[in-house]
């Protein structure tokens, strides 16, 4: 699994978790946080630890990395610890979790959208449903094969069901054989509360800038200015920073620059034009929306005179940024920021035709930029 040096990203944690494991014989566990601040590397490496065979020989805390449990791990194949995907688990659906294994072994920090497209067939938000709480049920009354223990990780365990969740409690209050349950959600609030009273609970924190830039400067072998200004604004999110370093974050800004100056002279049909030209699926659609929330973040900054990452960027977007900020000024950053936060990322997590979402969020832009008092300079030449 490519994770970098997680265990040093988050030292003290990584200790939590590996006294979790080594004091008890079984239990439920959730690690809070988003999946790009690193719970599932950091679930692996602590679980290398617990099952590796040379352990006493090695002195790691991150296991041997080299012994058969270990390598098992780390292709999430040990026959001890059972991995559970929204919607991909059973026997049934074995391509599409072999797929998804794939991915997770390559890209670890990576969140449910990013496999979205590529390998979950329908438009719905995938789940887990009572058919993996079954397959749960099996596996966790099966004594272990190679060691004293099993463990379930449920990855982004918030797209659970309350029917699944239901079932599984019995599981997780009375294990038929040592089992220990690690449930990695993104969303706390989408867990139910008789699991969350059954298990200790974890939670991540953001990982620093410093330490951020570099992590990626080592991960992705980028140039230190490219990884200061990523680090900076990728919000202690791992997967966030690769995203925006694979993704050429500058030159997506000079997209979003053309599409807000379209926007503001209220040309809508050419920022609908633009879009199509730049999103071809709902996980585009998605990181062009997350792009549009770091562009206001970067205005507001530079409105309250907190430019020093500004000089990262080359002149124009300094320009676009500032201007953008004067414009909008603070309440339409934060009305805009908020709308799309809470509105429209969450509706492209429903079946919701794209070209109508993006259209609607072109006239909340016409809306917004009607409303402040200031006006572009030479019809946005600040732009």
């Amino acid at each position: 699994m490519r994770a970098g040096n997680i265990s040093i990203l988050h030292r003290n944690f990584y200790g939590k978790l590996l006294d979790f494991f080594a004091n008890r014989n079984s239990g439920s566990l959730i690690i809070s946080g988003e999946m790009g601040y690193g719970s599932l590397p950091l679930t692996i490496k602590a679980l290398q630890w617990k099952y590796c065979k040379e352990i006493q020989k090695s002195n790691s805390r991150e296991g041997c990395q080299r012994c058969h449990s270990c390598r098992a791990i780390s292709s999430l194949n040990h026959l001890d610890v059972l991995m559970i995907v929204p919607a991909a688990s059973s026997l049934l659906k074995k391509d599409r979790y072999e797929k998804i294994k794939e991915f997770l072994i390559k890209n670890p920090y990576a969140e449910i959208d990013d496999v979205w497209d590529e390998i979950y067939e329908t438009a719905s938000e995938p789940q887990i449903t009572v058919e993996e709480a079954e397959l749960i049920s099996e596996f966790a009354c099966k004594p272990p094969a190679l060691s004293t223990s099993k463990t379930i990780i449920l990855w982004h365990a918030d797209h659970m069901n309350t029917t699944a969740a239901n079932k599984l409690l019995k599981i997780i209050e009375e294990p038929p054989v040592p089992v220990f349950f690690v449930f990695l959600p993104s969303n706390m609030k989408k867990i139910l509360p008789t699991i969350i009273s059954r298990s200790v609970v974890l939670k991540m924190f953001p990982v620093p800038p410093p330490i951020i830039k570099d992590f990626i400067i080592d991960y992705e072998k980028i140039d230190i200015k490219d990884a200061e200004l990523v680090s900076l604004i990728s919000d202690g999110n791992i997967n966030t920073a690769i995203s925006l370093i694979k993704s050429d974050f500058i030159k997506k800004m000079e997209s979003i620059r053309e599409f807000f100056i379209l926007a503001y002279r209220q040309q809508n049909g050419e920022a609908i034009s633009k879009l199509e030209d730049i999103i071809n699926s709902r996980r585009e659609a998605k990181e062009f929306l997350k792009n549009i929330l770091i562009v206001l973040r970067l205005s507001w900054m530079a409105q309250i005179h907190q430019l020093p990452h500004l000089s990262l960027l080359n002149d124009k977007l300094q320009k676009f940024i500032k201007g953008l900020g004067e414009t909008l000024q603070l309440h339409g950053i934060h009305y805009l920021s908020w709308k799309v936060f809470k509105f429209y990322l969450p509706l492209l997590s429903s079946n919701i035709n794209i070209k109508i979402l993006l259209s609607n969020f072109i006239i909340d832009l016409n809306r917004v930029f009607k409303k402040t008092e200031h006006e572009f300079a030479e019809e946005s030449d600040n732009l």
